[in-house]
C-alpha cells in the first residue's frame, strides 16, 4: 500500500470513529434530554430525582416560581375530578380529614402535605389547610370533621383508599380517592396541576 493510500485510509477512519462518536453522542443526548426537560400544554417541565419541576409566573409577579410535585402530568392527567374542585380555590379554609382506623401511613401525609404547599401558600391561594379525624382518636389531639362541617367558605377533602383513583363529592364533602396511597399523591398533583391552569378538569 502506498503512503497515500495509507493516509487516506487514517484519515477516513478517523473521520469513521468521530462520526460514529457523534452519533452516538447525540442519540445519548436526545434520549438524556427528552426524558429531562419537556413541555406539557405551554408549560416547561424538568424531571429530577423522581420530582417534576415546573416554573410559571404566578398572579401578576414579575419573578417566575417552580413548583415541584412527584408526578410526570402526562402520567395523571386521565384522573377524573370533580366540577366543584374548582370552588376550593373560593374557600376560606380547607380541611383535610382522613378516617383514624384505616391504617393510612406516611404516603397518605406526603399526599396532604403536597396539597397543603400550594393552597397554604401565601404567594398562591394562602388558604388555610388544616388536618382532622373523620372520628375521634384517643392518641391525637386533631378535632373530629366530617362532611357534615363543609360549608360555602370552607371546603372537607376527605382522604380515603378505594376502588378508583379519583376525586368525586359526596355529602357535601370532596373525597380524595386512590387505588393506593401512592395513587393518593398521583390524584393531589392532578388537582394541583388543574388550579394551577396546566391541565384542564
Amino acid at each position: 500500500m502506498k503512503p497515500q493510500e495509507k493516509q487516506l485510509v487514517v484519515i477516513f477512519s478517523v473521520l469513521g470513529i468521530l462520526l460514529l462518536g457523534l452519533i452516538l453522542f447525540i442519540v445519548y443526548y436526545k434520549a438524556t434530554y427528552e426524558d429531562t426537560f419537556f413541555t406539557y400544554r405551554g408549560f416547561d417541565f424538568k424531571h429530577v430525582k423522581n420530582t417534576y419541576e415546573v416554573t410559571l409566573y404566578i398572579n401578576d409577579q414579575q419573578t417566575p416560581r417552580t413548583i415541584t410535585l412527584r408526578s410526570d402530568p402526562r402520567d395523571v392527567e386521565d384522573i377524573p375530578l370533580a366540577s366543584e374542585i374548582t370552588d376550593l380555590a373560593k374557600k376560606k379554609e380547607i380541611i383535610v380529614t382522613i378516617n383514624p382506623y384505616d391504617n393510612l401511613t406516611g404516603i397518605t401525609t406526603m399526599a396532604v402535605l403536597e396539597l397543603d404547599k400550594i393552597l397554604d401558600n401565601p404567594f398562591l391561594y394562602n388558604i388555610p389547610v388544616n388536618a382532622s379525624f373523620t372520628e375521634p382518636y384517643s392518641k391525637s389531639g386533631l378535632q373530629v370533621k366530617t362532611c357534615a362541617d363543609a360549608t360555602d367558605d370552607i371546603a372537607v377533602l376527605w382522604f380515603r383508599v378505594e376502588h378508583d383513583t379519583r376525586i368525586y363529592e359526596q355529602d357535601g364533602c370532596l373525597i380524595v380517592a386512590g387505588k393506593t396511597e401512592d395513587d393518593l399523591i398521583r390524584v393531589v398533583d392532578r388537582l394541583i396541576y388543574t388550579l394551577l391552569g396546566i391541565m384542564d378538569r
